[in-house]
């Protein structure tokens, strides 16, 4: 991963370049295929904002989404400290999306969500060999019909 570290109306020292790739270093737990991350710095001369006088916006490059954070604060190691926060979140919630997309929660079948189902009425044949199942369900469930669903399953019992 790439760290390109610039700064605006002032100069950025080499520590603080080391503190930020080390801290950056923590994002590739959320996603291991950044590419590029770009820091911004800037420095806001007017004094009536000297809580927020320090500016940084961090964009991470990666084969997926472009994810970009900006927080501003009194100091430097304050505002990276939040932007980092924001970062965070939003590659969590972005892998989070990619997770359900690939099919890890696929929906459970008609067949087994019926088989836990309190509506179960039991009805007996004629037939002493075969049990038959009935299962009446309401119209939400029901395919495009008037009439409520009726699922019937038979078994036989082993001989």
């Amino acid at each position: 991963m790439d760290v390109v570290v610039t700064g605006r109306h002032f100069e950025v020292s080499d520590r603080f370049r080391e503190h930020v790739s080390e801290k950056l270093a923590r994002l590739e737990k959320h996603d291991h295929r950044i590419i590029r991350v770009r820091v911004e710095v800037e420095e806001e001369k007017n004094p009536r904002q000297h809580d927020r006088s320090i500016k940084i916006e961090l964009t991470a490059f990666s084969k997926g989404p472009v994810i970009r954070a900006e927080a501003a604060a009194d100091d430097k190691m304050g505002a990276l400290d939040l932007a980092l926060d924001k970062m965070a979140s939003q590659m969590r919630r972005a892998a989070d999306r990619r997770r359900v997309h690939r099919g890890r929660h696929t929906p459970q079948s008609v067949g087994q969500a019926m088989a836990g189902s309190a509506d179960a009425i039991p009805v007996t044949n004629d037939d002493a060999d075969e049990v038959v199942t009935e299962r009446r369900g309401d119209r939400s469930r029901s395919p495009a019909t008037d009439r409520s669903w009726c699922a019937r399953s038979r078994t036989r019992p082993r001989r």
